[in-house]
Parts: structure tokens; C-alpha cells; sequence
């Protein structure tokens, strides 16, 4: 696909997700391009809200597993660094969240750190480092003497 066709597609996704609506968009990729061998359709379904805003209005629905499902998906295959540390921020609060039933505290401590270790020049670390100190004086004031 050349960088005019790239950028078209990038123009109407922006577009069309900033109507807040819902859209489908045929991309049909050049032939000819070096990248791939052949023609390739590909239908992707756009949703005005971005990711983080979909995983965001899960949790307000307490639907805990599929804001973490997101968050994990962003972690793994967005490349961008502020976009992996929020994630896993996200994540972390999602597992340990009071109202999550399968709450997780260990695990959210362990993402958390994580993205410290991972992702600290980041602009979410500092946060994470609060987070992260919440949680571990939360289970030390919990964990049996």
C-alpha cells in the first residue's frame, strides 16, 4: 500500500470515528505493492469510540473481564510506550478493583510493577507508583498476623 492510500484510510478511520458513529470501510490493497503478493480485501469495522473509551465504559459496567481483555490487547500489540504503560495501569486497577469479583490483588500489584520496571519514563508511572503503594498497604492492613 503506498503512504496517499495509507493516509486516505487514516483520514476516513479519524473521520469516521470522530462522528461517533459506526462505519464499515473496504480497504482494497494495490497489487503491485512490494509488501504483499496479490489483491487483499479487508472489511474492518470502526467504532467511534476509541479503545480505551470502549474498555473505559466497560468498567463502569463492571464487566471487568472484557475492560481487561482490551487493556491486555493493547499492552501486547500497540507499539507505542505511553499507550502500553496506560494499559497496563489500567489493567492493574481493573484486577484490583474493590467491586471485581474475581479480584486480583497479587496480580494487580505485579502489573503494576511491571509498567515501573517496563514503562517508568513514562508519564502514567507516577500514578502507578501510587497505585501500587495503595495496594500493598491495603493487603499488609488485610493479610492475617
Amino acid at each position: 500500500m503506498n503512504h496517499a492510500s495509507l493516509l486516505v484510510l487514516l483520514l476516513a478511520v479519524t473521520t469516521v470515528a470522530g462522528c461517533g458513529g459506526r462505519a464499515e470501510v473496504e480497504r482494497r490493497i494495490d497489487p503491485d505493492a512490494d509488501d504483499l503478493d496479490g489483491t487483499v480485501e479487508q472489511t474492518t469495522t470502526l467504532r467511534g469510540e476509541s479503545l480505551q473509551e470502549e474498555a473505559a465504559r466497560l468498567m463502569r459496567q463492571h464487566d471487568y473481564d472484557g475492560a481487561i481483555a482490551i487493556y491486555r490487547d493493547l499492552y501486547r500489540h500497540d507499539s507505542r510506550d505511553e499507550v502500553r504503560a496506560e494499559a497496563l495501569y489500567s489493567w492493574a486497577r481493573a484486577e484490583g478493583h474493590l467491586l471485581n469479583p474475581e479480584r486480583d490483588v497479587d496480580e494487580a500489584i505485579a502489573r503494576l510493577e511491571m509498567l515501573l520496571e517496563e514503562f517508568d519514563h513514562t508519564r502514567i508511572a507516577f500514578r502507578a507508583r501510587e497505585e501500587l503503594e495503595r495496594l500493598q498497604r491495603w493487603k499488609s492492613s488485610v493479610a492475617p498476623r
